[in-house]
């Protein structure tokens, strides 16, 4: 695509100095990890270089995954001490504990399944702190969607019946759905028949192109990314964030940070939002090859 060719080559240089930057967010999967949903070793070199040169400089990752199933990557690159956002902004967390977190109406919940339940070729997960559930299958039962999130490191159990009936009571109990389908033609039947929800009551999202994600309409990436500045960084401000991205739900962190990357490989709509893009794509450890550039990381540091 030639525009994309285009805003690549413009925006390849466009990176801030290493003074101007007080806090680092970046996505997971898609941009700190490869397609093989690993980190790349360049991206491992360079946090281990801030991690020993710049140990109080906040690295937060920002995921639409539960915490549970970051947990190997985010001890393997000591960012443990760090803030860390998940289920795409629904739920922040700081040592541990949560800090903000917003869940989609019971009643809304169940809307969204009775609209959905008949698209044969969706299935459709609902995610809590803890564990992604099941609600609907694929109607060929092989179960692409659940096979899709274990890869990602997701906990998912393939059966939802235990928290169906919750629905019903008082707690609001899914922070999240998501709406699987190897069919674009299915997303888009889903996403028609969810085009009727007032959108002060969902907002939704997209980071890989055979899902997208169903969240509370004021809850996403960036209104996390505020929440941590203002509950546990009130020194740091916008200006002096460094934001990685290469999903649509990444378009909301770039607009607020002062200075954004979006990976190469990723989305037409991150890399038109950046303010600047990685030479090189995920499977090549985009976030480490930046990172090089902004603090000229030695070539021989290991």
């Amino acid at each position: 695509m030639p525009s994309k060719e285009i805003d690549i080559n413009q925006k390849k240089n466009v990176l801030p100095k290493p003074e101007d930057i007080q806090l680092i967010i970046c996505d997971v999967d898609g941009t700190l990890l490869g397609p093989d949903h690993k980190p790349h070793p360049r991206n491992l070199r360079a946090l281990k270089y801030l991690r020993e040169n710049y140990p109080q400089l906040p690295f937060v990752l920002a995921t639409g995954r539960q915490r549970t199933s970051v947990g190997n990557i985010r001890e393997a690159l000591g960012l443990h001490v760090f803030p860390c956002v998940h289920l795409n902004g629904c739920v922040v967390y700081d040592k541990g504990e949560i800090v903000a977190c917003a869940a989609l109406k019971n009643s809304l919940a169940i809307d969204i399944i009775d609209k959905l339940k008949d698209i044969q070729t969706c299935a459709l997960f609902g995610y809590d702190e803890d564990y992604v559930y099941q609600i609907k299958q694929e109607s060929d039962k092989k179960q692409h969607g659940i096979k899709f999130l274990r890869l990602c490191g997701e906990t998912v159990k393939d059966d939802a019946n235990e928290m169906l009936p919750q629905l019903k009571g008082p707690k609001d109990i899914f922070n999240k759905m998501v709406v699987f389908d190897d069919d674009t033609n299915g997303l888009e039947e889903a996403k028609k028949r969810l085009a009727g929800i007032p959108s002060d009551e969902v907002a939704l999202t997209q980071a890989l192109p055979q899902t997208f994600e169903i969240i509370p309409p004021n809850d996403n990436k960036g209104v996390a990314l505020k929440n941590i500045l203002s509950k546990i960084y009130p020194s740091i401000s916008l200006e002096n964030v460094l934001a990685f991205g290469d999903g649509a739900n990444d378009v909301c962190m770039f607009e607020l940070a002062g200075y954004s990357v979006a990976i190469r490989s990723g989305m037409p709509v991150a890399l038109k939002a950046a303010k600047a893009i990685s030479d090189v794509s995920s499977a090549e450890g985009a976030v480490g090859e930046v990172l090089e550039r902004i603090y000229n990381i030695p070539p021989d540091f290991n």
